[in-house]
């Protein structure tokens, strides 16, 4: 199977990669910076990109069967628009290419990254 991960380079991200490619999966690694995604295989693909940026992420889209997208914060607690814009884009670049297997897994509110949230988030 084919898969993109976007926060490939995150905690979480890193994580899922190395599952993924454990599992005989080919793997495309969406990253800001590609050095920050220290893991090396045959059946991974580096793709360098923002997702502040539609035509790169439907890019990385095209041709894969599924989509993980675990964008995040990193260790940062100040506030973004990087999950809300990334997803929409990823789901924007999903629709596009006619794409339909996204899985989302976040850690929002977990440790300190609580007391940022918003009431709503909270609730």
């Amino acid at each position: 199977m084919k898969i993109v991960i976007f926060g490939a380079s995150g905690k979480t991200g890193i994580e899922i990669v190395k599952q993924a490619l454990g599992k005989g999966h080919l793997v495309s690694a969406f990253v800001r910076d590609l050095n920050r995604l220290p893991l090396r295989d045959q059946a991974l693909t580096m793709v360098e990109g923002d997702v502040f940026d539609l035509p790169s992420v439907e890019g990385a889209v095209k041709g894969q069967d599924v989509v993980i997208c675990a964008l995040g914060l990193g260790s940062s607690l100040k506030k973004t628009t990087v999950r809300t814009t990334g997803t929409i884009h990823i789901v924007s670049a999903m629709q596009k290419l006619n794409l339909r297997r996204l899985l989302v897994i976040t850690a929002m509110g977990v440790g300190e990254s609580w007391k940022t949230l918003s009431p709503l988030n909270k609730f």
